[in-house]
């Protein structure tokens, strides 16, 4: 934390939330000069976690990237009420549904009204198999 440059401002607002009693000494110009010993290992641990995030945003990004490739299938994913919460254009091709038309419906509305009467397509092996 005490690298040359670094103000004030570069402090994670977290961090001074989590050490209210830290000591920063900071000179006219708004650099930080000393931190004491719980800020530095604090600031270490959120760097530590700001890296994982990103890593993790990463792995959704190419994610999103194999599951778009797909083209001959349709890809979508449901929220726990069975609403429709991915659309993919693979899924839009297939289905005949955009994206600004499925998301946030519920998946039922894939189906014509008779089968999902019928309990088909619900998710337990109906004509589509299980979801």
């Amino acid at each position: 934390m005490n690298r040359p440059g670094a103000t004030y401002a570069d402090l994670p607002e977290q961090l001074l939330e989590a050490m209210p009693d830290a000591i920063v000494v900071v000179d006219l110009e708004g650099r930080i000069v000393l931190v004491n010993k719980q800020v530095e290992a604090l600031s270490g641990f959120i760097t530590e976690r700001r890296r994982a995030e990103e890593e993790l945003l990463r792995a959704e990004e190419r994610f999103r990237r194999v599951v778009e490739a797909i083209h001959d299938y349709e890809v979508f994913m449901l929220d726990p009420a069975g609403n429709v919460s991915t659309w993919t254009p693979a899924a839009a091709r297939i289905k005949g549904y955009e994206s600004k038309d499925i998301l946030g419906r519920h998946f039922s509305i894939c189906y014509p009204q008779a089968d999902v009467e019928a309990g088909k397509g619900a998710g337990r092996g109906g004509r589509h198999g299980p979801l």
